[in-house]
């Protein structure tokens, strides 16, 4: 009779595993309600979401709020022509399992928007800077929004 116990304990400890968030993990190194600033990707980039690749000055936030959200919001700049920059981020966010739910254009402005099945948004674009040097470069925005909550 002592092997029911153990065997009910195993299957309430899988249960409540099995009904953990599977972003469970993410953003775990960084206070709710506070900011930090950012200069490269951050660590809780999930490895199996596509970072924005080749970026120079990178900068931004990250925040955490209340356990439902990690936002990553990054800037950097890029050489490449933003459509050429984005056509290619579009292509690895879709081979990752993002959808495209929102695209728009407005003169050298780009965004795009993209779904995932758990939640998740990534919010891409671009827009072409003229420095104060003359030498221009092109502005890419990425905002990467974590569903904690993702089941």
């Amino acid at each position: 009779m002592m092997k029911f116990p153990c065997f009910l304990t195993y299957v309430i400890s899988l249960f409540l595993l099995s009904s953990l968030p599977v972003t469970a993990g993410y953003c775990e190194d960084y206070e709710a309600g506070k900011e930090y600033q950012l200069s490269d990707i951050p660590p809780a980039w999930p490895s199996e979401f596509p970072a924005p690749q080749a970026l120079s000055k990178i900068g931004g936030l990250l925040s955490v709020n209340e356990g439902r959200n990690c936002h990553i919001d990054l800037y950097g700049r890029t050489k490449e022509p933003g459509k050429d920059y984005l056509q290619d981020y579009q292509h690895r966010l879709e081979q990752a399992g993002f959808r495209a739910a929102n695209i728009s254009e407005n003169g050298d402005s780009i965004s795009m928007q993209f779904e995932h099945e758990d939640g998740h948004l990534v919010t891409i674009s671009t827009g072409i800077v003229n420095a104060r040097t003359k030498s221009e470069y092109t502005e890419i925005g990425a905002y990467l929004i974590l569903n904690l909550k993702a089941d």
